[in-house]
């Protein structure tokens, strides 16, 4: 939620869509779409076909993220409300001989990611995502496929109870592939105009936890806007809040 379409280096633009109706024509409800840049569709993926789609499944509550597997095949990936990361080839989506019919991703994991509503990151040959209701999650990629167990985890949970929302929209910083760090800003607060508070965490093991911004009453963050990550530039994170900008760096 919140987050923009993707772009490849040709131009073309990646998005995801919510609940609608579908007839894979002009009608593309809880589909991957694939467009020009003159937004005419070249291709889509709909894993759930005609099935149920005003039933608050959104396939597009999440965002979409370009990669190159190591074993040299351009993948997307998708998450959603479904609790499932949809792998699908950049060059070709899938079998639209049936339109009506679920189509089968190029890889799918299950039951593992949790519900979502950020974009993930990745940084070498790792996807980083953090679902509702879960903590922040590493997934190996190896040769052209995704190890579909995390290889490491985090300990914070992100989500309120008795809401739905939650989880993050994970950010890298590194020098070259070295000194990974994965950012994320947890918003739970969001309803009750409670801080945010800023995470930090070694991109090899996500349970060594680097920094938080709680810790010292000094670094509180502003306070939370749903759905908002950090932007990491020259040395300095940035964090969009309520009426106000909040800046990390190191100090002297």
């Amino acid at each position: 939620s919140g987050d923009g379409p993707a772009i490849d280096g040709a131009g073309n633009l990646y998005l995801a869509t919510s609940n609608g109706g579908f007839e894979g024509n002009s009608e593309f409800g809880d589909t991957v779409l694939k467009l020009t840049p003159n937004l005419k569709v070249l291709d889509y993926f709909s894993p759930r076909g005609q099935l149920s789609f005003d039933d608050n499944k959104d396939l597009g509550s999440g965002g979409i993220m370009l990669f190159t597997a190591p074993g040299g095949l351009d993948l997307a990936v998708q998450g959603g409300k479904l609790d499932a990361l949809y792998f699908v080839k950049q060059a070709s989506f899938g079998d639209h001989s049936d339109p009506l019919a679920p189509m089968a991703p190029y890889q799918v994991i299950e039951d593992v990611a949790g519900a979502s509503y950020g974009t993930p990151a990745y940084f070498d040959n790792t996807i980083y995502t953090h679902g509702s209701h879960t903590v922040l999650k590493a997934f190996k990629v190896q040769g052209n496929s995704v190890i579909e167990t995390p290889v490491s985890e985090g300990e914070i949970e992100s989500g309120n109870p008795g809401d739905r929302l939650g989880g993050t929209s994970p950010i890298v910083s590194s020098n070259g592939l070295e000194n990974g760090i994965v950012w994320e800003l947890n918003n739970d607060g969001w309803k009750t105009n409670g801080r945010a508070i800023l995470y930090a965490y070694d991109a090899k093991d996500l349970g060594k936890l680097l920094y938080s911004s709680s810790a010292l009453l000094g670094d509180r963050a502003g306070p939370s806007v749903k759905f908002t990550a950090p932007l990491v530039i020259d040395g300095k994170v940035f964090i969009g809040n309520n009426k106000q900008v909040t800046v990390y760096a190191l100090r002297n």
